[in-house]
């Protein structure tokens, strides 16, 4: 067995080189990298509010007055978002831990009773079908690209603001698209390809867009700024992808247009799955959620899936069986079916000589 020499019992932290200490800087690395400006911005707003109300310290109270204070501002998503952020810097720049403030967790969930979030519209199969036949090249190859890429691969925004000409392998009959800068920072992987039952040719838009692409251009985002026909060496930005499925829907002259926002692609690809397919684990997969609570909202809104609910209910089911013999081929319809149950018997058969 080992003893401690008196020098090693005498070690403290103060003899810690100065090295690994943590510094503001290093601290700043355990926050999100995509929503440090974010954590920092509400950090400092919670701190000024301190500071005018001449107080520094942040007990259970002080913060139950903050956020009251700041609900006839905000609404109920922005401050749990807003609390979630604080949560963090608070518990990395103060060592204080707010989760443990019961009181104020009971007004967070208070003040979320009875709201409804606002939610972009989503764009129906059919409405994507007579965007991309009747649109002119001209104007709107680009947002035909857009679209295609943002509801194939159930898209943010941030997500087609930052893909790459080198994010999209062409094999000819397919696109593989590959996202590796995401919000959970996992790289993944769709595709678009023609076997599909709208009577399009996707992948002919998208070579028609790259072949616009101007001669040495330095960049490699893939989407660049397009009009009259010609692509520009200007990136396309964050608020005209929010605004695009805006501009579709106002081509379509659908109902409250402005309703359709930067969402708008990944919900749209969401519903349109959930329509075809109850199945919690291809939603999650398609939209990287982490929890399952968001594909089951999907499934259950989906209209799809309501009516084939509604005619279970008000349908009387039946449960016919049909026997066939043995050494036989049988040609069997079945209509207006919605669960069918298949029995198949192993026969032991010894032939007559």
């Amino acid at each position: 067995m080992c003893e401690s020499s008196d020098d090693e019992s005498k070690f403290t932290f103060e003899d810690t080189p100065l090295d690994f200490e943590e510094t503001s800087t290093s601290k700043k690395q355990f926050l999100p990298q995509k929503s440090k400006l974010r954590y920092d911005k509400i950090y400092s707003i919670f701190k000024l509010w301190l500071k005018l109300k001449h107080t520094s310290k942040i007990s259970e109270n002080v913060t139950l007055a903050f956020f009251t204070e700041k609900s006839e501002i905000w609404n109920s998503s922005s401050l749990w978002t807003n609390y979630s952020m604080l949560k963090s810097s608070l518990m990395l720049y103060d060592n204080i831990d707010i989760s443990k403030f019961s009181k104020l967790i009971l007004f967070l969930k208070r003040s979320h009773t009875g709201y409804t979030p606002k939610k972009s519209k989503i764009l129906e199969r059919e409405d994507i079908v007579t965007f991309l036949r009747e649109a002119p090249n001209e104007q709107f190859l680009m947002m035909k690209v857009v679209i295609i890429m943002g509801i194939s691969g159930a898209c943010r925004t941030s997500e087609l603001v930052a893909m790459k000409i080198t994010d999209v392998e062409d094999r000819g009959t397919l696109l593989v698209v590959k996202i590796p800068d995401r919000k959970t920072n996992a790289q993944r992987t769709f595709i678009v390809t023609n076997e599909n039952n709208l009577g399009l040719d996707l992948l002919q838009f998208y070579h028609e867009y790259v072949l616009l692409r101007p001669p040495a251009i330095e960049t490699e985002r893939l989407f660049l700024r397009y009009s009259n026909g010609q692509c520009c060496r200007q990136v396309v930005g964050k608020n005209i992808f929010s605004k695009i499925p805006q501009v579709i829907a106002k081509f379509l002259q659908l109902p409250n247009a402005s309703l359709y926002t930067g969402h708008c692609f990944k919900r749209t690809s969401a519903s349109l799955l959930a329509n075809k397919c109850s199945d919690l684990v291809p939603l999650n997969a398609l939209g990287d959620w982490k929890s399952p609570q968001i594909s089951e909202i999907y499934i259950e809104d989906s209209l799809s899936n309501k009516k084939i609910e509604a005619k279970s209910i008000l349908n009387e089911s039946s449960t016919d069986s049909i026997q066939l013999s043995a050494g036989h081929s049988h040609n069997i319809i079945l209509n207006n079916c919605s669960n069918i149950t298949v029995n198949i018997k192993k026969c032991n058969c010894s032939s007559n000589k």
